[in-house]
């Protein structure tokens, strides 16, 4: 069974087929989810060293930013909800 095409908007009017939408979203995952400042001392890891990252993502034109916390005494990615 063939699947039917969705109507479309806009079209490419030579090949009239839809086209494709070419918006961005740029996002940051600041603190990554490995070893963290162990393997590179600029991974945040206080919430106000993570925040001001942050921050400077969106101005730098990040549209998301994607954060694991991570446990102060250790550096490590932590599920802890009180931290």
């Amino acid at each position: 069974m063939r699947l039917q095409r969705p109507p479309c908007e806009t079209s490419d009017i030579q090949n009239e087929r839809p086209t494709m939408n070419h918006d961005v979203f740029i996002t940051c995952a600041v603190t990554g989810a490995g070893p963290g400042p162990k393997k590179n001392p600029h991974v945040p890891v206080t919430p106000e060293q993570i925040a001001a990252d942050v921050l400077a993502v969106a101005e730098a034109g990040a549209a998301i930013a994607h954060v694991h916390v991570r446990d102060v005494a250790t550096t490590e990615g932590s599920r802890d909800t009180a931290l």
